[in-house]
């Protein structure tokens, strides 16, 4: 039982980096692409 709500504790840890890190790539690449174009 507590195996189990440590690992789930632990994906949701891991979905909200990966969440974060993704959601940084993608501002990351827009602002690149700005100040390509502009």
């Amino acid at each position: 039982k507590t195996f189990k709500i440590m690992s789930k504790k632990f994906w949701y840890f891991v979905k909200k980096l990966i969440n974060i890190i993704w959601i940084r790539h993608v501002e990351f690449n827009i602002t690149l692409e700005c100040l390509i174009l502009y």
